[in-house]
């Protein structure tokens, strides 16, 4: 992988911005723009360092179909 590639993958898995304390199983974070993808992978990184794996999953799993394919979201969403 060419490091211009990894490096636009870091930049575009840093995107989002949704509070996930507000997001029930139920509810479904809805991504629009790169920065919202940072929050909610940012949100999503935060729930794993406090053991809250099925939380991640959670704000994970609907956007899987969108996002499948970006090293970052690829990665916490295995690790979820």
């Amino acid at each position: 992988m060419s490091a211009a590639l990894v490096k636009a993958c870091c930049c575009i898995s840093l995107l989002v911005a949704v509070p996930v304390s507000n997001v029930a199983a139920q509810d479904v974070v809805r991504v629009n723009t790169a920065a919202e993808l940072r929050e909610v992978l940012g949100q999503a990184e935060s729930l794993l360092a406090s053991n809250d794996a099925q939380g991640a999953w959670n704000l994970l799993q609907p956007l899987e179909s969108e996002f499948s394919g970006n090293a970052f979201f690829d990665y916490l969403l295995g690790v979820a």
